[in-house]
């Protein structure tokens, strides 16, 4: 819920403000928190939480919508 506030946010100020660098920045920082998510912060849950952690993955999608 924190990142897709973040998102929705920023991606607020876009469509307020219709400017592209804005969406630009919404892209970029969506590409990061991914990366970021899918590269450290998954892989550190896992070695703390293991299978607990598993298992609410295949339960939970990692996004609201996929």
């Amino acid at each position: 819920p924190m990142y897709l506030g973040h998102f929705a946010i920023f991606f607020g100020e876009f469509l307020y403000f219709g400017n592209i660098l804005l969406f630009v920045y919404f892209l970029l920082q969506l590409i990061f928190f991914h990366l970021f998510l899918t590269r450290y912060e998954e892989p550190q849950l896992r070695k703390r939480y293991g299978q607990e952690y598993i298992n609410y993955t295949k339960r939970v999608n990692r996004w609201f919508f996929i």
